[in-house]
C-alpha cells in the first residue's frame, strides 16, 4: 500500500535524492509475492519507466535512467 511505512520511507528517500517517484501496482514476476505470503513486506523499484514492453525481446531502459539508479 502506498500508505505503508516502508513505502513512504522509499518515497521520502527518492525526494531528496531529487528523484521524482511514481507508485504503482503492478502484477509482474518477481519473488517478492512469494516473501509477501510469509507476511514480509516487499517493494520492488526499479529504474526507469515501464514502457509496455517488459519480459519482451525488445525490453529496454533509458541509460540515463540506469545511470541515476546506480548513483
Amino acid at each position: 500500500s502506498v500508505d505503508s511505512a516502508l513505502v513512504q520511507r522509499a518515497i521520502k528517500a527518492l525526494k531528496q535524492l531529487g528523484v521524482t517517484e511514481t507508485t504503482s501496482k503492478k502484477t509482474i514476476a518477481t519473488e517478492a509475492n512469494i516473501l509477501n505470503r510469509l507476511g514480509v513486506e516487499c517493494l520492488v523499484w526499479g529504474p526507469g519507466v515501464s514502457v509496455g514492453n517488459s519480459y519482451a525481446p525488445n525490453e529496454s531502459v533509458r541509460m540515463s535512467d540506469l545511470l541515476m539508479a546506480v548513483d
